[in-house]
């Protein structure tokens, strides 16, 4: 059993990140370009291009971690693939979703 929520779309979602075929690949400087801009533009420490596989969160690109990939269980995304509304979270000690992550 898992410990995250799982879409209903999963399998159809799944599939189509498979076909892109960009999973593992090397970084590649416009994504970074972008992940560099939201750091400047929106004032914020960390910035990263994400991608949810079966079992992790995988970045493309990642400004301000050292990571390239974590747990599908400790992600944000996770959580925020299963909404077509943005999610905010003003403090992360204070949500119940992300006790798993806090250490």
């Amino acid at each position: 059993m898992n410990n995250f929520p799982i879409p209903e779309d999963e399998q159809e979602r799944l599939h189509a990140l498979e076909r892109l075929h960009i999973l593992d690949t090397d970084p590649e400087e416009r994504y970074d370009r972008i992940t560099e801009r939201a750091i400047k533009e929106l004032h914020v420490p960390i910035s990263t291009i994400s991608l949810i596989d079966r079992n992790r969160e995988w970045y493309k690109s990642c400004q301000g971690i050292k990571n390239h990939e974590l747990q599908r269980d400790a992600s944000f995304c996770t959580h925020a693939i299963m909404s077509m509304t943005p999610m905010v979270i003003e403090d992360t000690f204070l949500d119940d979703r992300f006790k798993t992550i806090r250490k």
